[in-house]
């Protein structure tokens, strides 16, 4: 024969294929459960009915058995190319769309099935069909009819055509790590495609055996490759696309090795890549601001991350992809837009924790930095000072001059207070005329040097009210840790030596256990 093997050997490596697709079947069958992967196994079965049919119809003895074993075959070769565009449908695309034109598909299969079992010498599939001996070999030939000219072949090769026509335009349009998936599905269509066109069209089909089932051999070893090293249906076949496409929030699919297989639009342009630049790269590429990324996301509880991207405050969640076992076969990272949620939750922080006239800390604030400030302060062994500072007579000022004035010249103190005080330190107005300043590492004498230059700066803002209007402070300082470690006595004992700088007229007292003998300046405003 035109293969140069008996019927014997040709059957037996069609057996040796069967059991190779039989095989890869089963891998599928455990590896992956998505649809694509279904109609890739139900592929394969075809193709080993194929296969089997073949294998049986070369080593049957006599017309009867080789016709009925040329028939069989036709299972596979007439649902073959319904299930291949099926297949490549689902991994292009969505298989959804199709549900309901999934029986007309099978309408001209089924009814060349119907011919083949029924009436397949009638003249419309086979006109003809003889047994004919060749030396030591025997074969069942036979003529092409209408049926098979017309409908048969042209459909079952636009189904294998059109599923070829997918995948290049996947291969041309996808790029990057599934871009061998896609080309390992190609060449193992193509190559049966190609073989069969030329036995049936070209070669003189009264003295060869169909090499078509043969070439199967090479598509298992392709398909293999593509399920086993190519990660096949594993992370995500090129379906998901379609949906990524049309989500809001940023989508990007990563392989066991950290590497991008998938983004989305959303996800690239937060990235400030195109997703075709960002396939294949790894994630200490891509978030090299972030060293070791994936493992933060396992200390986080749950595992949720804000991050900066594009000069935007994304918050960035992951999930791990596993097969049975425990091993990640990759992960998915979904990124959302939070920046005007991050802007809305910072004004209703400025509103809960600070003043809204003077926009300093307000009591709650104090509260807040101080405690900060006292654990750091605690566990550093620094000193740190609580300034009070009490405007005198500021009833008058709202009384001569109006409120405006007054809220004025709070904002003048506020002003002052945080001209005076460093990045580190916290000033609060704790209401009314009351301010506090909190200054870390420090001590008694630079905390006089600070309310002196503060009593100088509101010496020099009396010079814009009357004369005979008195606008002055009186200032009580206590020190951590020498006059409390906590807020309440610090508050408390300053407060104290500021009533006792008031009752002496001086401009600031640092506090003593008895208030008699607090000491502070003969300055005074």
């Amino acid at each position: 024969m035109a293969l140069f093997l008996s019927n014997q050997q040709y059957a037996l490596l069609l057996i040796v294929i069967s059991a190779a697709t039989l095989l890869l079947d089963i891998a599928v069958s455990r590896r992956a459960e998505s649809q694509a992967a279904r109609f890739f196994s139900w592929m394969l079965r075809l193709m080993n009915l194929w296969m089997l049919g073949s294998a049986f119809e070369a080593l049957s003895p006599n017309f009867a058995s080789k016709f009925f074993w040329l028939r069989f075959k036709y299972f596979g070769v007439t649902l073959l190319p319904v299930v291949w565009f099926l297949f490549v449908w689902a991994y292009t695309r969505t298989v959804e769309t199709l549900r309901r034109r999934f029986a007309l598909l099978l309408v001209v299969p089924i009814s060349t099935l119907l011919l083949i079992w029924t009436n397949g010498t009638a003249g419309l599939f086979w006109p003809s069909v003889s047994f004919q001996p060749l030396g030591s070999e025997s074969y069942v030939l036979t003529t092409h009819g209408w049926w098979f000219t017309y409908i048969h072949t042209p459909y079952s090769y636009g189904l294998l055509l059109l599923g070829v026509i997918m995948l290049v335009r996947a291969l041309w349009s996808h790029g990057g790590l599934t871009v061998k998936q896609v080309a390992a599905m190609l060449l193992a269509a193509l190559i049966p495609l190609l073989t069969n066109v030329f036995y049936v069209f070209i070669t003189d089909i009264l003295s060869a055996e169909d090499p078509t089932p043969l070439t199967f051999a090479l598509s298992i070893l392709l398909l293999g490759w593509a399920l086993f090293r190519g990660n096949l249906f594993e992370v995500a076949p090129i379906a998901y696309r379609t949906v990524l496409k049309h989500v809001s929030e940023g989508i990007m699919i990563l392989d066991a090795r950290q590497r991008v297989v998938e983004v989305n639009g959303v996800m690239a342009g937060r990235l400030g890549r195109s997703a075709q630049e960002l396939i294949g790269k790894s994630t200490a590429e891509l978030f090299a601001a972030y060293p070791n990324l994936l493992a933060q996301f396992s200390l986080a509880e749950p595992e949720v991350l804000d991050l900066e991207m594009a000069n935007k405050i994304c918050e960035v969640n992951l999930s791990t992809l596993k097969q049975s076992g425990s091993t990640p076969v990759g992960w998915v990272m979904m990124s959302r837009d939070i920046t005007e949620s991050k802007r809305r939750e910072a004004k209703l922080t400025q509103l809960s924790l600070f003043d809204p006239l003077t926009e300093v800390l307000n009591r709650r604030g104090l509260e807040f930095r101080a405690n900060q400030m006292l654990s750091l302060a605690k566990r550093e062994a620094w000193s740190m000072a609580l300034i009070y500072l009490d405007l005198d007579d500021f009833k008058s000022v709202n009384d001569r001059l109006g409120h405006a004035a007054g809220d004025q010249l709070l904002k003048r103190v506020a002003f002052i207070l945080k001209e005076q005080m460093r990045e580190a330190d916290a000033v609060a107005r704790l209401g009314g005329d009351e301010f506090v300043v909190l200054m870390s590492h420090t001590d008694a004498a630079k905390v006089a040097g600070v309310c002196s230059r503060i009593v100088l700066s509101l010496e020099q803002e009396k010079q814009s009210y009357p004369a005979d209007l008195k606008v002055s402070a009186s200032i009580g300082v206590a020190i951590y840790p020498q006059h409390g470690e906590v807020l309440k006595l610090l508050l408390n004992n300053a407060d104290k030596a500021m009533y006792n700088a008031k009752d002496t007229s001086s401009s600031f007292r640092i506090y003593k256990e008895s208030s008699s003998k607090n000491t502070g300046t003969d300055k005074t405003l």
